[in-house]
């Protein structure tokens, strides 16, 4: 086996207040939510309702018949159903580096501007006192 990391940080919030904190905790995500599950006893239980009101705001796609255990070709399913979002976070990707790479160079640049100052510094003071 290669060697690899895996790293999941995954949120669970528990009680009976849970579904309330919905919207509070997904907002940093953007407005856009896939909502997945079964057969349907969602809507029969009344969890479908208490988790739409939760998500008024958001644009919400629903990927209904996920089996327990789901097959691959469920997931396959769901992301050709999905597909159009793929140029949209395609896009979003492409914008987010644009304004990402230049303030990375300019990090990068001070923190090699510090490092040669602080070698630098003390060969100067040295010179200096000779």
């Amino acid at each position: 086996m290669n060697d690899f990391v895996f790293c999941n940080p995954t949120k669970i919030i528990f009680g009976k207040t849970a579904m309330e904190k919905i919207s509070d905790n997904i907002n940093s995500f953007g407005k856009k939510v896939l909502l997945t599950y079964g057969k349907g006893s969602i809507k029969g239980n009344g969890v479908y309702e208490k988790v739409m009101d939760q998500l008024v705001g958001f644009e919400v796609v629903e990927f209904a018949g996920i089996e327990p255990n789901p097959r691959v070709e469920t997931v396959r399913r769901c992301l050709k159903e999905n597909k159009d979002y793929e140029q949209e976070v395609n896009e979003t990707t492409k914008n987010l580096s644009t304004i990402i790479e230049p303030l990375l160079m300019v990090f990068i640049g001070a923190v090699v501007a510090v490092f040669a100052v602080s070698i630098i510094q003390p060969i100067y003071t040295s010179l200096n006192g000779i």
